[in-house]
């Protein structure tokens, strides 16, 4: 393959951070798309006021410049030593503006990088974190550290009839969850919440099998959009492995995602049509409030990065 074609993978790492499951996971998947990797370790400029009174910083961004090639190498040289093709770059700058930048620049597949610390996802994921799920085109990939780098089980979520104009992303998520089950030997899950509403919130009482039958509709309408999304990819899903639920997607996750034993959540990260680097939506950010797990989050085809390159 022409190395122009080959397809790659983009990662960052930050000496912040443990990158032991995010390259392994790197490797695995570079193989898996016979792609290359490019490693990635941005630094930042000196402070004005860190300039004062020095005559050095030429020679001090060059020792920092040489420290951080030296250790992005040893990071990656068990990938090298895989069979893994490995380039290595050293960058000055904002992180998420260079990342970005980079993905932009020369077509890539998947940017990953790792969060940091223990706990629910989003109080690990920092700004550079966020400024990636906001704003790059490329599905990114936050690794959670400190767990097994083998993936056992992929939840997709996925919105079949609430957002018309997400029809595109529904389909690519799905296939992203796919392909990645595929290649951990991992069990696929999809997963839907969905609200009705509370018999409070009617104009008019009703009686309780004309709400009962309300609520089922509802759940019928919903299993018939979320087999239609399915169908295209030509695979069988056990029922058990559906799981569209009542309640708030935000507060519903944690307990599906213990149940399951899911270590991967691909989700996407739709908000209002026609902005460009639309924020977060509103559900996509009460998900990532609460999971526990690794999140694979990727955009609409239409999406437009406000970051320039």
């Amino acid at each position: 393959m022409p190395e122009r074609e080959r397809p790659r993978i983009l990662v960052y790492l930050t000496p912040k951070a443990s990158n032991e499951t995010l390259l392994t996971l790197a490797e695995r998947h570079a193989e898996r798309r016979g792609a290359s990797v490019l490693a990635m370790s941005v630094l930042q400029e000196l402070p004005w006021y860190a300039r004062l009174g020095t005559s050095s910083v030429e020679t001090i961004h060059s020792e920092r410049e040489q420290s951080a090639d030296a250790w992005l190498n040893r990071e990656v040289a068990p990938l090298a030593r895989a069979g893994v093709r490995v380039e290595t770059r050293v960058a000055w700058g904002r992180p998420f503006d260079v990342i970005i930048q980079e993905a932009l620049r020369h077509p890539t597949q998947l940017v990953m990088k790792t969060a940091h610390g223990d706990g629910p996802l989003r109080g690990l994921l920092g700004s550079t974190a966020m400024h990636l799920l906001r704003k790059c085109p490329t599905p990114v990939w936050v690794v959670k550290p400190g767990r097994n780098a083998r993936i056992r089980t992929v939840l997709a979520a996925v919105d079949p009839v609430n957002s018309p104009d997400a029809g595109d992303l529904n389909a690519a998520i799905l296939r992203l969850a796919l392909e990645t089950a595929v290649a951990e030997d991992a069990a696929l899950h999809v997963f839907h919440g969905y609200s009705v509403l509370g018999r409070h919130n009617l104009h008019h009482p009703i009686p309780d099998a004309e709400y009962h039958a309300y609520t089922q509709e509802v759940r019928e309408r919903l299993q018939s959009a979320l087999a239609q999304l399915i169908a295209p990819l030509d695979i069988k899903l056990d029922q058990a492995r559906i799981h569209i639920l009542p309640g708030e997607p935000g507060s519903i996750l944690p307990s599906l995602i213990s149940k399951i034993d899911a270590n991967l959540l691909v989700m996407g990260t739709l908000g209002r049509a026609g902005i460009p680097g639309l924020l977060i939506g509103n559900t996509a950010e009460r998900m990532l409030s609460v999971v526990d797990c690794s999140v694979l989050a990727i955009k609409p085809d239409r999406f437009v990065s406000p970051v320039a390159f």
